[in-house]
């Protein structure tokens, strides 16, 4: 699959409508005064598997042909991305293996072996987890990357679409956690097409990062936020597919380098 256009994006969302939750757009009064501003939060922590990753697991599973699906999948993941592919499997009926990591969150780890996948994590850890995922790709697995594939990527705009549809006419505002890249791409298709005056700005606790793909000055990372495993947290490099520079909307947008816990600073300005 190439890079998906909105016509794509939508059709989608037709087809996750009965996989997943369309998640609601919530407020906190508490946050609003905090950051002198009205703050809307699109709440995916209430999604199926816990976050907006089963979107695009969800589709990419959707994609494979026969032969795929029957040969297995395999994914890498510190949990997010682990439970989406592992649910995505079940509800597909697909044998999938899981990497994790050995200090992943031991509950994301039981979670994705609740729902149907194996789990291996002997000897793994958060930089080979991905040479280990490519063991299997050479046995036959098709590999479902967390973010370096565009039916992920497709999958993931469809949350961007909910925020358009969704979301108040007139927010100025659309703010997204960045790992590898693939929500903010797929949802900056979106949101470019129907909130052409909304800024869309990326935020991940790496200045690194940051410097190598926007190459802004940016405030210093919060070094108590990046690299929570207690949370099941693991930021990593943006994605060779979310960071190409073909047009792919991942790029030239503004980039903030911090932990979220710090987002009342940076909205008040």
């Amino acid at each position: 699959m190439d890079r998906p256009d909105l016509p794509q994006i939508k059709a989608a969302a037709d087809r996750l409508r009965p996989l997943i939750h369309r998640t609601p757009i919530v407020t906190s009064r508490l946050l609003d005064e905090a950051a002198g501003r009205r703050v809307f939060l699109k709440a995916e922590c209430l999604q199926k598997a816990g976050s907006f990753k089963i979107r695009g697991a969800a589709t990419a599973l959707q994609a494979l042909g026969p032969d795929a699906r029957n040969a297995g999948i395999v994914a890498h993941s510190s949990g997010n991305h682990a439970q989406a592919v592992a649910l995505a499997a079940r509800q597909f009926g697909v044998d999938a293996v899981v990497v994790m990591p050995e200090d992943a969150n031991r509950l994301k780890v039981a979670a994705t072996k609740a729902y149907g996948a194996m789990v291996v994590q002997d000897g793994v850890t958060t930089a080979n987890r991905g040479e280990r995922a490519d063991q299997y790709v050479r046995q036959g697995r098709y590999l479902i990357h967390p973010f370096d594939d565009w039916s992920v990527i497709t999958g993931q705009g469809t949350l961007g679409l909910e925020i358009a549809e969704d979301a108040p006419e007139d927010i100025e505002m659309v703010l997204f956690p960045i790992g590898g890249g693939g929500l903010i791409s797929g949802s900056a298709i979106v949101l470019r097409a129907l909130r052409p005056d909304a800024r869309i700005i990326g935020g991940h606790p790496d200045p690194v990062q940051i410097l190598n793909l926007q190459g802004l000055l940016i405030d210093p990372l919060d070094q108590g936020f990046a690299q929570d495993k207690r949370q099941g947290f693991a930021w990593e490099a943006a994605g060779a597919v979310p960071g190409r520079d073909d047009g792919n909307d991942f790029h030239n947008l503004p980039m903030v380098a911090r932990g979220f816990c710090e987002l009342k600073n940076f909205l008040a300005h």
